[in-house]
């Protein structure tokens, strides 16, 4: 085999071998982001939630006041909404 010809297949193999690994530290970087997106959306959402809850004068106000701003917010992020 002559020598130029043996140089471009172990470059071939040495790509194929490569870009696999590549690609799946590409796709866990994406899905590491995704994650930490959705965690601080629904940590966003939780914390208004428990402030409207905390902010109204009456004990029976409370789940319905933070419901109201849990879904205001979520609605804001482009939550989908939840059966309640």
């Amino acid at each position: 085999m002559p020598a130029c010809s043996q140089r471009r297949a172990q470059a071939t193999i040495e790509l194929a071998l490569i870009v696999p690994g590549l690609l799946t530290g590409l796709f866990l970087i994406t899905a590491v982001g995704i994650i930490a997106r959705a965690d601080g959306e629904v940590a966003g959402v939780a914390v208004e939630a428990a402030r409207a809850g905390a902010l109204v004068s009456t004990a029976s106000d409370v789940t319905p006041a933070a419901i109201d701003r849990a879904s205001a917010i979520a609605a804001g992020y482009g939550m989908a909404q939840c059966a309640k």
